[in-house]
């Protein structure tokens, strides 16, 4: 059991000075260039593993594919927010939705898709404020 113990410690320092301490210094400064010289030309938002995400007005929400929201016939945030908020609402919310009703300015659906084939959807409220 000794020897493999010893064996091992020797190949692991043999290793080590073989591979990362001995070779040339144009080796490594190859090493350096080749990595610095690796240029991604695919985009960040084409990457495979980035998901995608369709964004619309409430008008157009209609359009998104498994929305789980109908604003057909609403004509008003205000209508929009009722619907989203399932009116009347309760005792507890009141103080949140009255909140949401003074400041929303525009509302937005969004469809997000990842690489798995899961597919979310979320509101977004766009304030008065910005």
């Amino acid at each position: 059991m000794m020897f493999w113990v010893v064996g091992a410690a020797v190949a692991v320092v043999l290793f080590i000075l073989i591979y990362l301490i001995l070779p040339d210094r144009d080796v490594k400064e190859e090493r350096k260039k080749s990595k610095e010289s690796e240029v991604d030309d695919i985009p960040l938002n084409k990457e495979s593993w980035v998901p995608t995400i369709d964004l619309k007005d409430w008008t157009e929400a209609g359009q998104l594919e498994g929305c789980p929201w109908n604003f057909d016939g609403l004509t008003s945030v205000e209508a929009v927010l009722s619907c989203i908020w399932k009116t009347p609402v309760p005792k507890e919310l009141k103080p949140g939705y009255q909140a949401m009703l003074d400041r929303v300015k525009s509302i937005s659906v969004a469809k997000i898709a990842s690489t798995k084939k899961e597919v979310s959807f979320c509101i977004v409220y766009k304030l008065r404020t910005g």
